[in-house]
């Protein structure tokens, strides 16, 4: 049966500050309704700032539609929900909040036949244990009211929320992935851009320095590090929306005295280009739903230590692809790392086998396909 041509719109946050791991997964997605035929739209409040995104997108057919409202909720979502009524959205997929749930209410409200979401995040787990605080419950039963299916990027986040009360038929896990991309420059070039010499052995680490992302315990993994790997150095990739926070980890850096081993790479929109001039790549993450530095650092042939949160054991198999430590144990990560920094052909070992496991379960071209697959047989389902 021949399939109609759909109107497919996602809403994935108010707006994007790089040109990373989910901003690669939407023109993979432009790019898979092209080539179907589908017309693909993406919501913003304000226009992202990674122009080489935004072009990518538009040179794969994609509209973006900026809807300015100052960051307020509800003129946004009005505004988007006179938008699809105006351009007859077959299909829309809400990610981040606010705008992920803003975008299935005014989906619903604007009469789209087809709305779905995504739940990016994982839990802490003192929300886990303590329960969501009755404003994040109600954001989550609306998601889930609202949408036909709500996807989670983790089994564990399908987990987490069904726990809470907050499962049912309608969440479904399904991972996201990454491209298997061949970087653009050396290991000596990057290095050498860094200012790194040829016998540091670096780590990695791609997060916002935000406190649920665990860069300070990184940090305070260091000298306890240091002290076995003398020649250990951190690349500190991400940028910060609150300068605070960044100002804070450098301070903390200091204060360990550890400064001079950490380099601060900021926004990078070419992490692929940066990941083999590392030895080991870190997720120091006290929550995650599941990272995609994690699965593009494996992408690479890294070895990964991380934290034992969220989906991360479904893609970091602790003793063959990495290593797994209980959140904020800085000491656990030191040991980790050391192990790893000081044994090559085990993080060779690891490394090649984290590239089979993203070969295998996490590319985003196979993810993409799935997820497309998934919207036409859920429209032939609702028109019959």
């Amino acid at each position: 049966m021949a399939l109609t041509r759909l109107r497919i719109v996602h809403v994935p946050g108010l707006t994007s500050f790089k040109y990373g791991g989910f901003e690669r997964f939407m023109f993979a997605m432009a790019d898979e309704c092209a080539a179907r035929g589908h017309r693909f739209a993406i919501v913003w409040e304000k226009r992202p700032t990674s122009d080489a995104f935004c072009e990518d997108l538009a040179a794969a057919g994609a509209e973006t539609l900026v809807l300015p409202a100052r960051g307020h909720a509800f003129p946004f979502m009005a505004r988007l929900t006179r938008r699809l009524e105006r351009i007859g959205a077959d299909v829309v997929h809400g990610h981040f909040n606010p705008a992920g749930t803003l975008a299935v209410v005014a989906a619903r409200l604007a009469g789209v036949p087809l709305v779905l979401a995504t739940n990016r995040s994982g839990m802490p787990q003192w929300l886990q244990t303590q329960g969501l605080p009755l404003r994040s419950r109600l954001v989550a039963m609306a998601r889930r009211s609202f949408s036909a299916r709500v996807f989670t990027v983790s089994r564990t986040v399908a987990s987490q929320y069904a726990r809470l009360g907050l499962g049912g038929c309608r969440l479904v896990p399904r991972y996201t992935g990454v491209p298997l991309i061949r970087p653009s420059r050396s290991r000596d070039e990057v290095r050498a851009t860094f200012g790194f010499d040829a016998e540091d052995l670096v780590i990695g680490c791609v997060a916002f320095p935000d406190p649920i992302k665990g860069v300070d315990v990184l940090l305070r993994a260091m000298p306890r590090l240091a002290e076995v790997v003398p020649r250990v150095k951190l690349l500190q990739v991400g940028c910060a929306p609150d300068a605070e926070q960044t100002r804070r980890l450098r301070h903390l850096a200091e204060n360990l005295g550890v400064a001079d081993r950490v380099v601060w790479a900021g926004r990078r929109d070419d992490v692929p280009d940066l990941l083999p001039a590392l030895d080991v790549y870190c997720q120091p993450s006290r929550s995650e739903g599941l990272p995609l530095g994690i699965l593009e650092a494996m992408g690479s042939g890294l070895a990964v230590v991380a934290t034992s949160v969220g989906g991360i054991g479904e893609a970091v198999i602790s003793g063959r692809t990495g290593m797994l430590v209980p959140p904020d144990r800085p000491e656990r990560i030191a040991d980790a790392l050391g192990e790893l920094l000081r044994n090559p052909s085990q993080r060779r070992r690891m490394g090649r086998c984290g590239r089979e496991r993203i070969r295998r379960h996490f590319v985003l071209e196979k993810q993409t396909r799935e997820l497309v697959d998934t919207y036409e047989a859920m429209w032939r389902t609702i028109r019959g």
